[in-house]
């Protein structure tokens, strides 16, 4: 059941050797077995060790026994054998051993990803003790360690570090806080940086503030000029001059000193790509004008003509001048193609494709893609479905190439992380009344066949349904749709009933420049979107601002374009800005930015492709309501 990199990586290393020591079976023991179950233990032979527990537990009475059947119940689970460990620890719930027993509970749940069961675990040991601080220092730290991983798994990575903030707290000064300070700042990566605001507003001290202080400063540092930044760490020096990452920030000041960057943006201007090329180019000058205006930063701009024999030309200009990156070009054929080039020896500065291209295998550590495909959100669907705790998931999508494309992605997620489909239903874009697609995918035929059935064998006439019941093996729905399809299938399935089925659907069902007030028809759908859209920040803000004001008569469906124009700019700047500071190549800086951006929260994973987390949101009442973001890459 693989997780994605993020979320494995943020897993792997929360894990730590607190009660079930976060391992699997280890391999058994080699040569006679020691005479004791604790012998056997440390030897490896878990289940035997069990087995002999059992048997010391069958002979004592009290506490003595509860005790014994703890420790069957750790070595089971540490043998692998999580069913039978989880029948042993239930059984503990009123003995003194019912704390340690319910935090391995709690363990073995996460170690499945059974989150909610794991969840209701830790909430009720809560409860009984009145609060988790309530509990003996080692329980204490243990429980709120699951609960950072928790959280961390959920999608929630600033509960995640305020449970780990707590759990630091209680340590004692060695490894463990070493550790524990580790563990913090690689998840401070995942906190977006309005909570990073929140938590220095109210820490007040020098634990954990010098460490978000200094996280949020690096993260500005992709987004404002070198001299702000010099500005800042030089204050972030004054408040904590003892601190531990003291040696470190007189490091990155040393650096700080603007220098030039040249910029190669290759567009297809003049060719039938062209509202695209524009569209992407505001976004490009929206940025730059925002706050890189006379700092040393120069775009030039190479027609591609949307054609190999213009990229050719522009690839001929970038040859002769001195680049440091270059963006572009934007069409697939010409993305292909460019990698093509550098397939066949071309040497060319470190690149930021504005488009993805299929079976891609990363051949220059300088090559970048970025684009606004939309089966990596059918993808992400899937993820957060999973996050929440869906497993059995319903589809309907509309019978287009492009729908396939996005159930094919989606399905291909679902089924790495372990889900599975339980009904498919096509259906026609063009149509306006979907009730057979509908009683199809819910199996409304087959409960009126079962009335039929009954009826024939009891020989009487049964009455309709009023309500007809609602299948039961579905968690949820994935719609494959675009807005007016997504308006007219919502109203239908509260029709036949099936209203409360849970909805994930892309940002293909959300229109941006839907003015209505109520949009009630589309209650219980949670949907995908760009930050941009959904809840932009400042600077997103008057970017589009500048360019609706510059450009009014711009199609509204262009302005996701614009959106990616601005994150091309903001990434290949940020990273040149983050190369300076770190003394870095800016290929690497590229490959380890983490970039709040327009169009998601942005990182490249292995392959030199950036990932995009978009924001979610659910219609409630009529109206838009922001959800608790998805976990963001990790980093430095």
């Amino acid at each position: 059941m693989p997780l994605s990199r993020p979320l494995r990586s943020a897993l792997l290393l929360l894990a730590t050797a607190v009660t079930l020591g976060g391992c699997a079976p280890g391999p058994g023991p080699e040569g006679p077995l020691p005479d004791t179950p604790e012998g056997m233990e440390r030897a490896g032979a878990y289940t035997e060790a069990a087995e002999a527990y059992a048997r010391r537990a069958e002979e004592a009475t009290g506490e003595e026994n509860a005790r014994l059947r703890y420790r069957q119940g750790r070595a089971l689970a540490l043998g692998g054998k999580d069913v039978e460990a989880l029948g042993v620890l239930e059984g503990l719930t009123r003995t003194g051993q019912a704390e340690r027993a319910a935090l391995l509970r709690a363990r073995i749940h996460l170690r499945h990803q059974r989150f909610d069961a794991a969840r209701r675990i830790l909430e009720n040991l809560a409860e009984q003790r009145g609060d988790v601080g309530a509990l003996p220092a080692d329980l204490q730290e243990a429980a709120l360690d699951y609960l950072a991983q928790l959280e961390l798994a959920q999608g929630y990575p600033e509960a995640a570090f305020d449970a780990l903030v707590e759990r630091h707290r209680i340590l004692r000064a060695g490894e463990k806080q070493e550790e524990s300070i580790a563990r913090i700042r690689y998840l401070l990566a995942s906190v977006p940086e309005q909570v990073l605001t929140e938590r220095i507003d109210r820490v007040g001290e020098e634990f954990p503030s010098g460490y978000l202080r200094f996280e949020r400063i690096m993260r500005r540092s992709a987004r404002q000029p070198l001299e702000r930044t010099g500005q800042e760490l030089e204050g972030w020096l004054e408040a904590y001059p003892g601190h531990p990452l003291a040696d470190i920030v007189r490091d990155r000041l040393d650096r700080v000193q603007e220098a030039p960057l040249r910029v190669a943006v290759l567009l297809p201007l003049d060719s039938r790509y062209r509202t695209l090329a524009d569209a992407i180019l505001r976004g490009m000058l929206a940025a730059y004008y925002r706050t890189d205006r006379g700092a040393g930063i120069r775009l030039d701009i190479f027609d591609t003509s949307g054609n190999a024999e213009g990229l050719d030309r522009a690839l001929e200009q970038v040859y002769t001048e001195d680049y440091a990156a270059v963006i572009g070009p934007l069409t697939r054929a010409a993305a292909r193609a460019y990698a093509d080039r550098l397939q066949r020896g071309s040497t060319l500065p470190p690149s930021l494709l504005l488009n993805t291209t299929s079976n891609w295998a990363k051949t220059d550590p300088g090559v970048f893609q970025l684009g606004l495909d939309p089966e990596t959100e059918a993808a992400q669907a899937a993820e957060r479905a999973f996050q929440v705790g869906h497993r059995r998931a319903g589809i309907l999508f509309p019978r287009t190439a492009w729908g396939e494309r996005m159930v094919g992605a989606f399905q291909q997620r679902w089924e790495e992380l372990g889900g599975t489909t339980r009904a498919m239903e096509p259906f026609d874009p063009d149509r306006s009344d979907y009730s057979d697609t509908l009683k199809a995918f819910l199996a409304l035929d087959q409960v009126t066949a079962r009335r039929q059935g009954l009826e024939r064998t009891l020989q009487v006439n049964l009455p309709e349904y009023d309500t007809p019941p609602r299948r039961e093996d579905l968690d949820f729905l994935f719609l494959a749709s675009e807005t007016l399809n997504a308006r007219l299938i919502m109203p239908q399935l509260d029709f036949f009933a099936a209203g409360d089925l849970p909805v994930m659907a892309t940002s293909h069902t959300h229109s941006p420049d839907d003015s209505r007030s109520d949009r009630r028809d589309m209650d219980g759908i949670h949907f995908q979107q760009l930050p941009w859209f959904l809840e932009p920040r400042p600077e997103h803000r008057q970017a589009a601002a500048a360019i609706e004001e510059s450009y009014p008569g711009q199609q509204a469906d262009l302005e996701r374009l614009n959106a990616l124009g601005y994150d091309a700019y903001s990434l290949v700047v940020g990273a040149w800005r983050r190369s300076l500071l770190l003394n870095d190549p800016l290929d690497r800086a590229l490959s380890n930015i983490r970039l709040e951006g327009a169009t998601g929260q942005l990182a490249a994973d292995a392959d030199g492709r950036i990932q995009r987390r978009l924001q979610w949101a659910e219609y409630r009442y009529g109206r838009i309501a922001p959800l608790p973001g998805m976990l963001t890459p990790g980093g430095k």
